[in-house]
């Protein structure tokens, strides 16, 4: 589910890049800015989600801290910017969807911690039934 998120905001992305290239007078980017830092913002963005579609799903942890503090930053300028409206709709939800991405990646935990995590309750054999008292037998009217 993660790598199709991923998928498509690089895609909306990559689309965005080509049409404000090689179409900046079409319809659809009336609704996006054509401007070169944009571009370049949208290139550096599209960078990180192939190096997050190339990664294995348990990263390391550096990578995950800078995917991380990349997403907020990402998040919280496209929230400024729409909302002193230098940025068009297009870009912000294509930046957005980006940046929910990258956060999903930043929060995944490693499969060791699950692991881990089942084997501690297995051996401590905890179930819903020893844990939660017996009421089927003892019932009172």
């Amino acid at each position: 589910m993660s790598k199709f998120v991923i998928w498509m905001s690089f895609l909306s992305l990559v689309l965005l890049t080509a049409f404000s290239t090689l179409m900046p007078n079409s319809p659809l980017m009336w609704l996006a800015d054509i401007s070169s830092i944009y571009n370049l913002v949208r290139v550096a963005t599209a960078f990180v989600l192939l190096i997050l579609l190339i990664t294995a799903p348990p990263r390391k942890k550096i990578l995950r801290f800078a995917v991380g503090i990349m997403s907020f930053v990402l998040l919280s300028s496209v929230i400024v910017l729409t909302n002193d409206n230098k940025m068009q709709l297009l870009d912000s939800l294509a930046l957005v969807g980006a940046s929910i991405s990258m956060g999903i990646v930043a929060l995944e935990i490693s499969p060791t911690v699950v692991e881990t995590d089942i084997k501690v309750l297995r051996r401590a054999k905890w179930s819903a039934y020893n844990l939660a008292p017996s009421t089927l037998n003892n019932k009172e009217v």
